[in-house]
């Protein structure tokens, strides 16, 4: 598989309810990587993109 151009992150880190740090999933990280996906399916992105 060839290395990517480009690396977009997205934050999934899951940390258990109450942390006093909190986490990306608890704040909808899952919505915005749900709809990365969406798109980069819908355009076609190229696998060299991701």
């Amino acid at each position: 598989m060839p290395k990517p151009l480009k690396h977009i992150f997205i934050c999934t880190q899951n940390r258990g309810p109450g942390h006093p740090r909190g986490s990306c999933n608890q704040n909808g990280c899952g919505a915005v990587l749900d709809e990365f996906m969406f798109e980069f399916q819908k355009l076609s992105v190229p696998a060299e993109i991701w």
